[in-house]
């Protein structure tokens, strides 16, 4: 997992994205609970959903139907 350093007071620059790795021997809780860390947004997938274009008949809305 991500983090998002938010903190000054520690190791990384504030605003680096550092892993569980790094954190090892940290109480990552803790330095979340208190504002150290944050976890970092996961990317968000992108939808395959496309919109579908719309069917034009070339029929004028100015028309009355018959």
């Amino acid at each position: 997992m991500m983090y998002q350093v938010l903190s000054k007071r520690l190791s990384w620059p504030q605003g680096d994205m550092v892993s569980a790795d790094d954190l090892e021997g940290c109480n990552i809780a803790m330095l979340v609970a208190t504002g150290h860390l944050t976890p970092a947004p996961t990317p968000k997938k992108k939808s395959k959903w496309e919109p579908e274009q719309p069917v034009t008949d070339n029929d004028s809305a100015e028309q009355p139907e018959e």
